[in-house]
């Protein structure tokens, strides 16, 4: 039922890049609408957890990120030139470490509940792609 922990591990992978990638987009359109073009770490952190479903929330802030998580969610972030405070690595972190321990146990099917998006998952490809959700 469950997936196997490199499946686990890249998926959660691809959900943290996804939401890098979210992340800079929003700096770059916040750069084109104020001069300043301040996005603050508030706007970023309703974009992690506004992509969760909202029964997932607090159980994803209870969990506890391993070093490897933040390894890896760090390098996802340098990779896409991706600056955060080192509380909203955590955060990512924990989203990660959520993710990867869910997917263990329940399989693909868990993604559909845990992200509030639309999402699409490729079987028998490296394809994960998360669409921009509603924000309810």
């Amino acid at each position: 039922m469950g997936v196997d922990i490199a499946r686990g591990e890249e998926i959660a992978d691809k959900v943290v890049e996804t939401l890098a990638i979210k992340l800079r987009a929003m700096e770059e359109i916040g750069k084109g609408f104020h001069a300043d073009g301040d996005v603050t770490m508030y706007d970023r952190l309703i974009v992690v957890l506004g992509t969760l479903g909202k029964r997932y929330i607090d159980r994803v802030l209870e969990t506890e990120p391993t070093e490897s998580d933040v390894k890896r969610v760090v390098e996802i972030l340098e990779k896409h030139g991706v600056e955060l405070t080192p509380e909203e690595i955590i955060i990512l972190s924990k989203v990660r470490r959520f993710i990867e321990e869910k997917l263990k146990v329940e399989g693909l099917t868990i993604l559909e509940k845990i992200i509030d998006a639309d999402i699409e998952v490729g079987m028998n490809s490296d394809l994960v792609s998360i669409y921009a959700g509603s924000w309810r």
